[in-house]
C-alpha cells in the first residue's frame, strides 16, 4: 500500500513537473510567474525520492529546461530579482547534487567494466602503441603507461579511485575529457610524460585532486543555503556543464603547474594557487565557458602573486589571521613589559618645579619610588639634578604609596590599548 501511495505521489509530481516546464511560463514576460515555476520546479526536485531524481532531471532535460531558462531569464530583457537569483541558485544546486552518488561510489578493482574504463584512457593516450606479447612484458608496458598517465598506484590504478569524495566522479570527469576532448587529452599526457621526472604533472593525481576541490567549490552534496542568491550564468549555458569546467580547470592546472615550475614536492601549493584562479574566475561571474577561459587566462600564477601582493598591502596588516594570532600570544608578555618599565620610571624619579603661594617657580621638588614598591620618597632640592638623587636626600616618605600605585595600576588598566599600540609603532 506505502509502495502505491509513494508510486501515486511521484507519479503526481512527474505531471507537474511537466507542467512547470511548460514554455509558456517561461516566455511570459512576468518575471514572478518564472520565478513561481521554477520555485515549483525546485520543491518537486527536493521532496522526490533520491533514486528518482536522476530520472526527474532527464525529464527536464527532455524539455530543454535548461535552454529556455538561459534565453528567457537569465538572457531576458529584464533584470533579475533576488527571489529569481535565490531559485536559480537552488536549481543550481539541487542539478549538481545529481553528482554526490558517483561522488560517494567507490571503484571496485574486481568490477571489469569499470577498469575497461581505465584501459580505455590509456588506449586513447597511447593509441599507436602495439601490446605487446607475453603476459610479463604487456604488464610492465601497463605500468609505465599507467605511471606516465600521473596514476598514484601504477600497478593498479583502480586503487586510485577508492577514496570518497571523489570517488568515481573524478574517473567519470577523466573519461569525458578523453572522449570529447581527446586532442586536449593527449596533449596533457604526452607533454608530462616527456619532461623531466621530477617537473612532470602527474595527469591520473591532479585530476582526482581537482575533482575533489570542484566538489567543494561548488558544495556538491550539500543542500541550498536560504537567502543564497550565489548561482553562476555559465552553467546554464551547457547541457554538460560541469564536466566542461572540469575541462577547462584541468587544462589550468597543468598550465599553472608549468607557470611555478613546480615539482611533486609542490603539489598541495599548486593546487591552492588553482583554488583561488577558480574562485576569483567565479566571483567574477562569466556568462559562458568561453568567457570563464578568457577569465583565467587573465589570472595567471604572476597575476596571482600580484594580486596577494597588492591585497596584502591595501588591508590593515593588523587584522590579518596571522597577526591577530601573534599579538594574542605576546600581549600577555607585552603587559608585563609595559608595567615593568613604569615601575622602573617611578623607581627613577622625576623632577617637578615647586611654586609659591605666589606662583613662583621657587624651588624644584623630587619624587621617587623605593626599589620594593612600597615607598614613595620625595623632598625638596634647590637645583634640578643632573643625575639620579639618592634616597638620603629625600628626607620624606609617603604611607599613601598604595593608594598612587592603585591610580597608576588604573591609569595603565585605562590606556593599555594605547600604550600597547605605542610599543607596536
Amino acid at each position: 500500500m506505502y509502495l502505491f501511495f509513494k508510486d501515486s505521489v511521484y507519479l503526481w509530481s512527474m505531471m507537474l513537473l511537466t507542467g512547470c516546464c511548460n514554455p509558456g511560463h517561461f516566455l511570459r514576460s512576468n518575471q514572478e510567474i518564472q520565478t513561481y515555476a521554477i520555485a515549483l520546479i525546485n520543491a518537486l526536485f527536493l521532496k522526490a525520492p533520491e533514486d528518482r531524481r536522476q530520472e526527474m532531471a532527464s525529464t527536464l532535460a527532455q524539455k530543454h529546461l535548461r535552454s529556455i531558462i538561459l534565453n528567457h531569464v537569465i538572457r531576458g530583457n529584464r533584470p533579475i530579482k533576488a527571489e529569481m537569483a535565490h531559485q536559480l541558485y537552488v536549481l543550481q544546486v539541487l542539478t549538481f547534487n545529481l553528482l554526490e552518488e558517483r561522488m560517494m561510489t567507490k571503484m571496485d578493482p574486481n568490477d571489469q567494466a569499470q577498469r575497461d574504463i581505465i584501459f580505455e584512457l590509456r588506449r586513447i593516450a597511447f593509441d599507436g602503441d602495439t601490446d605487446p606479447t607475453g603476459t610479463e612484458k604487456r604488464k610492465a608496458m601497463y605500468t609505465k603507461d599507467y605511471k606516465m598517465l600521473g596514476f598514484t598506484n601504477h600497478l593498479n590504478p583502480a586503487m586510485d579511485f577508492t577514496q570518497t569524495p571523489p570517488g568515481m566522479l573524478a574517473l567519470d570527469n577523466m573519461l569525458y575529457l578523453a572522449r570529447v576532448h581527446q586532442d586536449t587529452y593527449i596533449r596533457i599526457v604526452l607533454e608530462n610524460s616527456s619532461r623531466e621526472d621530477k617537473h612532470e604533472c602527474p595527469f591520473g593525481r591532479c585530476a582526482i585532486e581537482l575533482t575533489r576541490m570542484l566538489c567543494e567549490i561548488l558544495q556538491v552534496g550539500e543542500l541550498p543555503n536560504e537567502g543564497c542568491n550565489d548561482y553562476h550564468p555559465m552553467f546554464f549555458t551547457h547541457d554538460r556543464a560541469w564536466e566542461e569546467f572540469f575541462c577547462v580547470c584541468i587544462q589550468l592546472l597543468n598550465k599553472t603547474w608549468k607557470e611555478m615550475r613546480a615539482t611533486a614536492e609542490d603539489f598541495n601549493k599548486v593546487m591552492q594557487v588553482v583554488r583561488e584562479q577558480i574562485t576569483r574566475a567565479l566571483a567574477m561571474k562569466p556568462s559562458s565557458i568561453d568567457q570563464l577561459k578568457n577569465k583565467l587566462r587573465g589570472l595567471s600564477y604572476s597575476e596571482i602573486l600580484r594580486l596577494r601582493q597588492s591585497e596584502r598591502m591595501s588591508q590593515d596588516d593588523f587584522q590579518s589571521p596571522p597577526i591577530i594570532e601573534l599579538r594574542e600570544r605576546i600581549q600577555p608578555e607585552i603587559l608585563e613589559l609595559i608595567k615593568q618599565q613604569r615601575l622602573n620610571r617611578l623607581c627613577e624619579g622625576s623632577c617637578f618645579r615647586k611654586l609659591g603661594n605666589r606662583r613662583r617657580q621657587e624651588k624644584f621638588w623630587f619624587c621617587r619610588l623605593s626599589l620594593n614598591h612600597k615607598v614613595l620618597h620625595y623632598g625638596d632640592l634647590e637645583e634640578s639634578p643632573q643625575g639620579e638623587v639618592p634616597f638620603e636626600l629625600l628626607s620624606d616618605k609617603s604611607e599613601t604609596h598604595f593608594c598612587l600605585f592603585l591610580l597608576l595600576f588604573v591609569f595603565f588598566e585605562k590606556h593599555k590599548t594605547i600604550l600597547l599600540h605605542l610599543v607596536r609603532g
